[in-house]
């Protein structure tokens, strides 16, 4: 037997979600379909920002460098993105391209 104890309802219109990273260490968690891609702080359910990859990038694979800040994506046109999360405050993060 199990239990819902969160659920995250009507990410990108109900569309696929085609990648998924997590990161305890960070507190988040990186959803995507197609090229764009939305942080979330998993404790609270709020989305920090949005990720815009290059029109027509599709991502393969995501994960967290824990210790580092950053998040990689992998993309299916053999290009690796990694992408710096600069914290401002307690629950706010930017992105910075490396």
């Amino acid at each position: 037997e199990w239990t819902v104890i969160r659920q995250m309802k009507g990410n990108f219109h109900n569309k696929d979600i085609t990648t998924l990273a997590l990161s305890v260490y960070h507190g988040m968690i990186a959803i995507g379909r197609l090229a764009t891609k939305f942080i979330v702080d998993y404790e609270y359910a709020k989305i920090l920002f949005f990720i815009n990859l290059p029109q027509g990038t599709e991502p393969t694979a995501m994960t967290f460098l824990n210790g580092f800040s950053i998040l990689v994506i992998a993309a299916g046109n053999g290009e690796v993105y990694f992408v710096k999360l600069l914290r401002s405050n307690e629950h706010q993060y930017q992105e910075r391209s490396m």
